[in-house]
């Protein structure tokens, strides 16, 4: 779903990558022709792992960056309107193939290195399961009041 094309005053804070409002903003989430459409501050933002997987709820809002590594972000003279936030947007083409790549090479292997972390992280929980098998873990009674004194003979 797209909106047609307004009128309506350029959205700051989409300039800055940062409209919370998507689809529903009144302002324009288009880029005068002839500027970049990337958003200020994008390029010391790293990639959004959840949009290289074409995943990432936070659209705009997002605070993390929606370009991939080696890819031009589209230009105003493709005239693209912003997507919803709940849509990651995507900019394919045939030179994006080697950034896909790396991309999901990084993202393979850092589920490979969590799955490794949570495989020994499980070895080290039944190894001191094993070693308190059989060992009661109530621990030290608890501490008694003293008794009344005894009552004294009188004088």
């Amino acid at each position: 779903v797209s909106r047609p094309m307004t009128t309506s005053p350029p959205c700051s804070f989409f300039a800055r990558g940062a409209c919370r409002n998507g689809e529903n903003c009144r302002f324009s989430h288009v880029f005068p022709v002839g500027t970049a459409a990337k958003p200020v501050g994008t390029a010391a933002k790293p990639v959004c792992s959840f949009f290289a997987r074409g995943a990432c709820r936070n659209g705009d809002a997002c605070r993390f960056s929606h370009v991939l590594p080696g890819t031009a972000p589209p230009t105003a003279a493709a005239a693209v309107p912003a997507p919803a936030p709940t849509a990651a947007p995507v900019v394919v083409s045939a030179a994006d193939d080697g950034a896909f790549d790396d991309v999901r090479k990084m993202i393979e292997e850092n589920r490979r290195k969590n799955e490794a972390k949570r495989a020994a992280q499980s070895v080290r929980n039944a190894e001191i399961t094993a070693a308190f098998e059989g060992v009661s873990v109530s621990g030290p009674p608890a501490p008694q009041p003293p008794p009344p004194p005894a009552p004294q003979a009188p004088p």
